[in-house]
């Protein structure tokens, strides 16, 4: 008969792996598989019918799985690829985006609930279509603990956002050395809007979002922004309505036509170590100014650090190379000393990734 989803999983149906030995669910080499509904039925939960569902239950949550190299699909009255509603140490690895998942539905992945859920190594593209740009790549909600989005590459002509955080409750979330080009968002490549206090972004790369946001911030608490790197976009941190404060730090900002970092709604007004910095980055030919419409009482303290109209030399930016291309580099060793342990394990503290 007509069911929700194509593949459920829970506890006690499914048992759950072990710390260094979970359970995988993979494609043989050479399979092109595909996971998606085939009927969505008259009855469907909450959040939408979706191909494969990690679900809640009333007994101990599912924890340890793997989904290694799937392709996430949909049919028209589905709404999404994949959904986390429970668990802990759940990972999607190496897993792509179907062509049916398009514009008819909401989200490829959704995270609505867990802990420890990891997005690894992944290719999400959306290029399906060029209208009615509903589709976030990755989507949080609910209450998710600790959820981590690292090594993906995020792409496509159009899409709503690649990931976006929404609610209330959140708990901070990493993401970390991924890729956001050529895709024209429509709010953001990653847009943080309500609930994502303490999330850290660092690492990552945005380039060719010619006209477009590639962090976009509204009423999201504070949110650590460092060591990335914004080239050929419309703007590289936008704040819509600041419910928090934000530091953007060790990062370069080149091509950025509208402005490195914006605001369109109001700031909080700041103080000495309660307002936002924005400091230790470099910027390259960034559009009108490098803060735009932003009351410089609304950070903690005035810039001391940054670099202006200084080129970081990268390797090849025509071919996205990003890495500073000498220790000539304006960006090699300029990065805030009061830092942690660099990112990436280097001996020095530089902007950038």
């Amino acid at each position: 008969p007509p069911y929700a989803e194509n593949l459920v999983i829970r506890n006690p149906t499914h048992r759950s792996g072990i710390p260094n030995n979970p359970i995988t669910v993979t494609a043989d080499i050479g399979a092109n598989v595909v996971i998606k509904p085939l009927d969505c039925g008259p009855s469907q939960p909450s959040g939408g019918c979706t191909g494969l569902r990690i679900a809640p239950t009333s007994n101990s949550a599912l924890t340890d799985w793997i989904f290694k190299g799937l392709k996430l699909g949909a049919i028209p009255t589905s709404h999404v690829g994949a959904e986390v509603a429970a668990g802990t140490s759940i990972v999607f690895q190496q897993v792509s985006l179907d062509t049916s998942l398009n514009s008819h539905h909401t989200a490829g992945i959704r995270i609505s609930g867990g802990e420890g859920i990891r997005i690894l190594g992944s290719t999400l593209s959306n290029s399906m279509f060029l209208t009615d740009l509903r589709l976030d790549l990755v989507e949080l909600t609910g209450a998710p603990v600790g959820t981590m989005i690292l090594q993906n590459d995020f792409s496509g002509s159009a899409l709503h956002d690649a990931i976006e955080i929404h609610g209330t409750g959140r708990k901070p979330a990493v993401i970390a050395d991924n890729k956001f080009h050529d895709c024209s968002p429509g709010d953001a490549a990653v847009f943080l809007y309500y609930g994502a206090a303490g999330t850290r972004l660092y690492g990552n790369e945005f380039w060719n979002l010619v006209g477009k946001v590639a962090i976009g911030i509204q009423r999201s608490g504070q949110v650590f922004i460092s060591n990335n790197t914004f080239h050929n976009v419309g703007t590289g941190v936008q704040f819509l309505r600041q419910g928090g404060y934000t530091t953007i730090k060790n990062n370069v900002f080149s091509m950025c036509a509208a402005s490195a970092v914006g605001a369109t709604g109001e700031t909080l007004p700041g103080g000495t170590h309660n307002g936002s910095v924005v400091d230790y980055n470099v910027f390259f030919n960034c559009g009108p100014g490098i803060a735009v419409n932003i009351d410089p009482n609304n950070f903690d303290h005035l810039p001391i650090s940054n670099c202006q109209g200084c080129d970081p030399q990268f390797v090849d930016a025509a071919n996205a190379n990003f890495r500073l291309s000498s220790a000539s580099s304006p960006a090699v060793g300029m990065g805030d000393p009061a830092s942690a342990v660099p990112w990436d394990g280097d001996v020095r503290i530089d902007a950038g990734r």
